[in-house]
């Protein structure tokens, strides 16, 4: 009878794990399903936001750009990712807005947050205006863990201040 109830308890204890094993697995589904879901939702408001957005490493290595910045520039994310920031097609068409982007990284990766007026070419060769943001993104603990490239095309409010300017001009001229 002894060894009868020890069998009984091993197989009772050997159900217990089964179940524990089993309520784990599908907690676990369960959780992988939020965060695919949660992932889904962030990443449908980046793609819609009419900003250029992305993320890089703090030495300016491209992780990750949204839908708005890689059509602006007529490309595919696997032409930019894995690249540094400055020889994508953004920055490659001016060397002085590569080198100012450069520097803009090395402050940034120091914890300082830079704004500059950019340009950048569009697929059909002109250029826009951007209003260009880098900031660095901070852990819990404070450590910098990403940089965050934003942009905004300011091309049409820059043309209207242009406008506006040379018609103050050829008033004053004429007066």
């Amino acid at each position: 009878l002894a060894h009868l109830m020890k069998i009984v308890s091993y197989m009772l204890l050997l159900f217990g794990v089964i179940l524990n094993i089993h309520l784990l697995y599908r907690a676990s589904e369960r959780m992988t399903l939020q965060i695919s879901q949660s992932e889904a939702k962030l990443r449908g408001i980046i793609d819609q936001s009419l900003n250029f957005i992305g993320l890089l490493t703090t030495d300016g290595i491209v992780l990750d750009g949204n839908r708005t910045a890689l059509n602006s520039a007529g490309v595919y994310a696997e032409d930019v990712l894995g690249q540094p920031f400055w020889e994508t097609p953004w920055w490659t068409h001016s060397a002085e807005m590569q080198d100012r982007l450069r520097e803009s990284i090395r402050r940034a990766a120091t914890g300082q947050f830079d704004r500059f007026e950019a340009t950048h070419p569009t697929p059909d060769g002109s250029l826009i205006y951007v209003d260009f943001t880098l900031k660095p993104v901070r852990d819990e603990s404070g450590e910098i863990i990403f940089l965050m490239p934003e942009g905004r095309d300011v091309t049409e409010q820059k043309a209207a201040v242009d406008a506006l300017v040379t018609a103050e001009l050829r008033l004053e001229n004429a007066l």
